[in-house]
């Protein structure tokens, strides 16, 4: 039987009267499930804002970190936030605390700086961090501390990390021009069971990349860049086979090639809108997937007149939230369903 899905021309559209100037530098932005706070680092600050549909006001400015904030996370069912940095460290906030300044946790484990933070998204009490050299997996323990479970450490030059759906894999993508699979596995030991990350499958690819996404379980894509940095003209697709490894499927084609490319704003997909977003060069590229497929007649680019643009999707697909270098200011654009084109089968 097929499925049937009823798809809608989409558009992130501007909402200008929302629109906040800003002049530090922004790297980061984070916004949190029911979209009432926003993040959003400048340099060792961590800017709070309250968010009301599109407007925020700034109430609190955090500074835990000795260097550069480079990644930012919601805990989805705590009133709680992670903090990655250049100085190593990844830190632990409460919502509860912004008016203090304190935070409940600094995590020293790593020997680089912080490039992603992942939250698993099937236990809201574990996350995953990668630096430049290690993985390092962390759950909430009895002793209402953060713990390291596990070290990664055989892997040189990450940039991107993203989990699947059912939080069994994870993929990364290295800079040493390989992408690395990770999954959980059971091992028993002396009648006790327990559950490790092992390294799955490694894939060489002739062009690096920093950026890299899981679509469900067994789809993820790759943006590739070329040797000078420069953002390439096309997505890679990876499916699971019958052998249980990940092959190049397919390339779409992508707007942003040939120009400046850099880390720090991470492709997302968003399954309420079922859209992918991914940075390349100066562009913003969203695309429909659904039910395995690209919907190529459904799709937005957003051009910035400069490469440098970080940002983030709410967590129901509503607002697109960016900061770009030449603009100087955090823009918030809505999700809009323009026309019912056809019903595809």
């Amino acid at each position: 039987m097929n499925q049937q899905t009823n798809l809608n021309q989409f558009n992130y559209e501007l909402m200008e009267e929302k629109s906040v100037p800003q002049n530090g530098f922004y790297k980061s932005i984070e916004i949190n499930k029911e979209n009432t706070f926003l993040l959003a680092s400048t340099d060792i600050t961590i800017n709070v804002f309250v968010f009301q549909q599109g407007f925020i006001k700034l109430i609190s400015q955090l500074q835990g970190h000795r260097n550069y904030v480079t990644s930012l996370k919601f805990l989805n069912k705590k009133s709680r936030f992670l903090s990655g940095s250049l100085d190593k460290s990844i830190i632990i906030w409460s919502q509860q605390l912004l008016a203090n300044q304190k935070y409940i946790q600094k995590i020293k484990d790593h020997q680089n700086p912080i490039v992603a933070l992942v939250i698993h998204p099937n236990i809201e009490n574990m996350f995953i961090s990668a630096s430049y050299r290690q993985i390092l997996f962390y759950q909430y323990s009895s002793q209402k501390q953060w713990i390291c479970l596990q070290k990664i450490t055989e892997i040189d030059g990450i940039f991107g990390l993203s989990i699947n759906e059912n939080g069994t894999k994870i993929v990364l993508c290295s800079e040493n021009h390989i992408i690395v699979i990770l999954e959980l596995q059971q091992l028993i030991q002396q009648q006790k069971s327990d559950q490790i990350w092992i390294v799955k499958q490694k894939i060489k690819v002739r062009q690096w990349g920093f950026r890299v996404c899981f679509l469900n379980n067994d789809t993820f894509v790759f943006q590739p860049v070329s040797k000078n940095w420069n953002g390439t003209s096309h997505l890679n697709v990876y499916t699971l086979n019958k052998l249980n490894e990940f092959k190049i499927q397919r390339k779409i084609p992508i707007k942003g090639g040939g120009n400046f490319c850099i880390n720090n704003f991470p492709s997302q997909y968003n399954k309420q809108k079922y859209i992918l977003l991914v940075k390349n060069g100066n562009y913003i590229n969203l695309f429909k997937y659904t039910e395995g497929k690209f919907r190529l007649k459904y799709k937005q680019a957003l051009c910035f007149d400069i490469t440098k643009i970080y940002g983030t999707l709410s967590q129901d697909g509503e607002y697109l939230i960016t900061w770009d270098e030449k603009q100087r200011q955090i823009q918030i654009r809505k999700y809009t369903e323009l026309k019912k084109i056809q019903t595809i089968e």
